[in-house]
């Protein structure tokens, strides 16, 4: 079970790396704005069920006071026909008003049911055994939403006295709510499309100030990086392979950089291979190769027996040797070598009577090829030459 969890989580983490940066950062945003937007939009539904609450209980109040202040300032007498065509006239100016009930003791019977008095709706009767009237003893005004079989009612207690009788009685009060789906469903559709149109127009805000300064600067950067990573293959003799890709820019540049420096250190390889073999070439052959500064000190010299010419010519390093130095008592050659100091490129074959400290027998025949050096002035900066041994030529001409 531990390793099939693995596996899921494994699987999750694989397809979050081949999606697009662009997704992995603008989907979390979407996602917040637009769940930020639908709490908004409850929100606002509950305030307006709310504010719809409150305002049915403000209208029976005022209601419950009307009838109060009626009950106890005229003398209604206990005719049931009377106080109910009182009721349905107070009914009639407040259309959202279901039912008024006026409910007192029965004097034959105080202590049996409350006789009620009602102009009301056949299925919103007034409930004499409603929580807000506990027998008639009301203090001040009351509220409460109640469910009936006419649907969700915000019902209002006030207690009240009939003057004609002096016996105490409750006046109560039931005003329809609006229903949820009228009121609560509409609201929250409305906000909820708001929060829909924001999150889309921040979302596209964000991208395309991500995709000018970081995804097009990536895009290009993976482009030119995967084809130095093909030339580095090409250039190596790297047989081509499939390129795994990713969908995230980064990763997939840092793919491409992996492959590159991995092809870059196979060809540092051979570069080192290769200098290894032309070094054992130049040192086992009759050919000279030096490189000097501006100044004709000397920065590199291979060949055959170069490694003591230092030595030979009493210094101990080979940057104080002057290239003048190794042509001796050959002035063919001290000239050529000033010559090339000077800036030209020189390939001539020369005559040495004298080869360092070796006396010939016979002129030795040197190809001297001298190539400047220069900077992006055209200053000097040094000079690179070869001298090969062609006697053996010259002497079978």
């Amino acid at each position: 079970r531990m390793n099939w969890s693995r596996t899921r989580a494994g699987r999750r983490a694989s397809l979050w790396g081949r999606l697009p940066l662009g997704v992995k950062i603008l989907a979390p945003i979407f996602l917040i704005v637009l769940l930020m937007s639908l709490a908004s939009a409850a929100f606002f539904s509950f305030q307006a069920v709310d504010a719809d609450r409150v305002s049915r209980a403000v209208e029976g109040s005022k209601v419950a006071l009307v009838v109060q202040g009626a009950l106890e300032s005229t003398n209604q007498s206990r005719d049931a026909s009377s106080v109910v065509d009182f009721l349905r006239r107070v009914n009639n100016a407040y259309p959202e008003v279901a039912a008024i009930c006026v409910l007192e003791a029965n004097p034959a019977d105080p202590l049996g049911p409350l006789v009620v008095f009602a102009a009301s709706e056949p299925r919103t009767n007034c409930d004499p055994g409603s929580p807000l009237t506990p027998g008639l003893g009301v203090s001040g005004i009351k509220s409460l939403t109640r469910s009936t079989s006419n649907g969700l009612m915000e019902e209002t207690a006030v207690a009240a006295g009939t003057s004609s009788t002096g016996q105490s009685a409750v006046v109560k009060v039931l005003v329809r709510r609006t229903p949820l789906t009228d009121l609560a469903v509409p609201t929250f559709n409305k906000a909820a499309e708001a929060g829909l149109l924001l999150a889309l127009i921040l979302t596209g805000m964000v991208f395309s100030i991500l995709w000018f300064s970081a995804l097009r600067p990536l895009k290009r950067l993976r482009t030119a990086a995967t084809a130095a990573t093909l030339a580095a293959r090409l250039s190596t003799g790297t047989e081509s392979t499939s390129t795994i890709r990713s969908g995230d820019e980064i990763d997939d540049l840092s793919l491409r950089f992996n492959e590159m420096l991995t092809a870059v250190r196979d060809r540092e390889r051979e570069l080192v291979k290769s200098h290894a073999q032309l070094e054992s070439l130049i040192s086992n052959a009759p050919v000279i190769v030096f490189s000097t500064d501006r100044e004709g000190r000397l920065i590199q010299l291979r060949g055959t027996g170069t490694d003591a010419i230092p030595k030979m010519l009493g210094h101990d390093r080979l940057e104080d040797v002057q290239v003048i130095e190794i042509a001796g008592p050959n002035p063919e050659l001290v000239t050529l070598l000033r010559r090339g100091l000077g800036g030209q490129r020189i390939h001539e074959v020369v005559a040495l009577d004298r080869w360092l400290e070796h006396e010939a027998a016979g002129p030795i025949y040197m190809d001297v090829i001298l190539t400047p050096c220069f900077d992006g002035e055209r200053r000097i900066t040094g000079m690179t030459g070869i001298a090969v041994n062609v006697s053996a030529r010259v002497d079978a001409a």
